[in-house]
């Protein structure tokens, strides 16, 4: 259960038919005990078949709301990517939080953390990739850009937007060309189509 790990276990059992939600905790005992959970996956062995439980939530009794036992539903992967613009100062260091709107709902802002293809993320001219768990929020209609305007260059200008549903596979998307920290406008939310 490390930092940016995937985790994998393998439980035989009789066939419990569909999986309808997952419960999940622990005892939040020994040092460094804090688990931010970004999803659980799982899979049937003799079907393939998958089902998504997102989380992206923290197991601890000192972080986020503090609760340890998460009850799980199942959900879909959303494929975000997000590119930066070329021009001089467009890339951006602040921490830069997403809300998805769908057909079916909305998900809770979301800190883009870590991006799957970069290091250093939301460099100038460089596309950035994020899966994120969700509830099944269906295919999603538009996207809402927060940036927290800290660290030097905390400016960016965003190019594009791309956000794939990987249940459906439905990709939606939209050209943005926005600068977001300019003139104190730190939230912004585009349609994507």
């Amino acid at each position: 259960f490390r930092k940016g790990k995937e985790d994998h276990f393998w439980i035989q059992s009789v066939d419990i038919g569909e999986i309808k939600q997952f419960v999940i905790e622990h005892d939040n005992s020994g040092f460094g005990s804090a688990w931010y959970l970004d999803r659980i996956v799982v899979e049937v062995q003799e079907t393939k078949v998958k089902t998504i439980f997102p989380c992206n939530k923290w197991l601890d009794k000192h972080e986020g709301d503090r609760q340890i036992v998460r009850t799980l539903l199942p959900g879909t992967i959303y494929v975000l990517s997000i590119t930066t613009g070329t021009e001089s100062g467009a890339g951006t260091d602040a921490n830069i939080f997403v809300k998805l709107r769908g057909l079916k709902g909305n998900s809770e802002e979301i800190k883009l953390k870590k991006s799957t293809n970069h290091k250093n993320k939301f460099k100038t001219g460089k596309t950035d990739i994020f899966y994120l768990g969700q509830p099944d929020l269906g295919d999603i209609t538009s996207i809402s850009l927060r940036s927290n305007d800290k660290g030097s260059g905390a400016d960016w200008l965003v190019d594009k937007i791309e956000v794939v549903n990987e249940t459906t596979k439905v990709t939606t998307k939209a050209k943005c060309n926005f600068w977001i920290g300019r003139k104190k406008i730190l939230e912004q939310e585009f349609n994507l189509t």
